[in-house]
């Protein structure tokens, strides 16, 4: 099960800042999400981040939580479009490299998708730690003992054998382990891929790129690993597209079925369930806009209680779906209708100019 408090069903409002950028949080994952005998001052931490150009507030974005080997963490350029792509916000510790322990380094892993869940919307089937050499070898301690937290994880050019196992994880989670022909540790990941095997998980998968030394994999091969992860996962794209339409049928709950259209589009292999669900999710957008636009002329008409209203009721019938932009109207026309609009009237004829 996932642990009480680790995801929130609405996330915090956030700056609409998309791309690669530094951010700093203010909480650790408590101790019922993961128990952590390491002391730091999380604010104190700088994590790298790259969201996706396209994200939008309440879409179900996926998660990678990247463990380094040096002291970065950063979503490097040639695998951005990758996660452009993919629908996949990126976040990294920066001081969790192999110099520090490893139980700090797992405590960061934890602490960043603890955050990032109140800050974006997330697909919690989709929330997967990956790392580079050492950090593939503290993401593999951290994936099977957490299932409830990472639905997979990506091993690149490095992992250890699994201390502890939860049933959960072998029968659900999703494990690719990435080594190239040329990389030293490419024995010992197959080797432990190999135990996976053996000890009877679900889902693994060992990719092996031609030539590639002990190094980052390119676009392409870090492109075939997120969509092993996610393969299993499309078979549910034509149930979504399904559920989503019985959804937006009822008219009551629109937003919902929004969300619904975009985890489909983001699960789906097929064009034409991308196409289907990406086109049926942008016209609840485009009706939300339209109304919207409506209640922006009905308080530049005087009207502000009655613009309150109408965007009271999209809020409960669209959210979360331009839930930011909403709530930000509505302190705007309540304020209005305490007399801050009727400064910039003119004055009736026959009243006295106040």
């Amino acid at each position: 099960p996932i642990p009480a408090d680790l995801y929130q069903p609405t996330p915090e409002p956030t700056p609409e800042q998309r791309g690669a950028f530094q951010i700093q949080f203010n909480q650790r994952a408590p101790e019922h999400v993961f128990k952590s005998t390491e002391k730091y001052d999380i604010a104190q931490e700088t994590f790298e981040m790259y969201v996706p150009r396209d994200y939008q507030q309440g879409a179900p974005y996926g998660v990678l939580v990247f463990i380094d080997a040096v002291d970065a963490g950063v979503a490097f350029p040639a695998l951005r479009p990758v996660l452009d792509r993919r629908h996949l916000i990126w976040v990294g510790a920066k001081a969790s490299g192999n110099e520090h322990p490893v139980a700090r380094r797992m405590s960061l892993a934890m602490d960043a998708v603890y955050n990032i869940s109140r800050r974006y919307s997330l697909d919690q089937d989709r929330v997967y730690v990956g790392g580079f050499s050492g950090g593939g070898r503290v993401a593999s301690l951290l994936a099977p003992n957490h299932p409830g937290v990472f639905r997979g994880a990506i091993y690149m050019s490095g992992c250890n054998p699994p201390e502890r196992i939860e049933k959960l994880a072998k029968a659900r989670s999703r494990f690719v382990f990435l080594t190239g022909d040329k990389d030293f540790n490419r024995e010992g990941t197959q080797k432990v891929y190999e135990d996976y095997v053996n000890r009877g998980f679900a889902y693994a998968t060992y990719l092996q790129v031609p030539d590639l030394p002990h190094d980052l994999p390119d676009a392409e091969w870090f492109d075939r690993a997120i969509t092993t992860l996610d393969q299993p996962l499309a078979a549910t794209a034509g149930d979504l597209l399904r559920s989503a339409a019985a959804t937006r049928e009822k008219g009551t709950k629109l937003g919902e079925a929004w969300v619904l259209y975009r985890k489909a589009q983001f699960r789906a292999e097929g064009p034409d369930l991308v196409e289907k669900a990406r086109s049926q999710a942008e016209a609840i957008e485009q009706l939300c806009r339209q109304r919207i636009d409506q209640a922006r002329q009905t308080a530049e008409q005087g009207q502000d209680a009655k613009a309150v209203g109408v965007l009271l009721q999209l809020k409960k019938q669209f959210a979360p779906l331009a839930q930011t932009e909403i709530d930000r109207l509505l302190v705007e026309f309540r304020g209005t209708t305490k007399g801050k609009r009727s400064e910039g009237r003119e004055t009736p004829p026959g009243q006295p100019a106040q």
